[in-house]
């Protein structure tokens, strides 16, 4: 995998990945903004269900902000 430019992942140029490998090698999890990606994950879900049943309206589901 490489960086923008062309460089090998681990490098200075490359702080994102370098950030994903250590929490990897570390093993700690990075935090997910779970409902973020609910809004933005579940409406394409939900219109493929639709698209299977012939296009028939679904609801989306509104799972409100997260706790805080």
């Amino acid at each position: 995998m490489a960086c923008a430019g062309g460089s090998a992942v681990g490098s200075a140029v490359c702080p994102a990945q370098d950030e994903d490998l250590d929490g990897q090698h570390r093993r700690a999890a990075r935090p997910a903004p779970i409902f973020v990606a609910a809004r933005y994950t579940l409406p394409g879900i939900i219109a493929h269900e639709s698209a299977r049943r012939g296009g028939v309206r679904l609801d989306i589901p509104d799972f409100g902000d997260a706790p805080a």
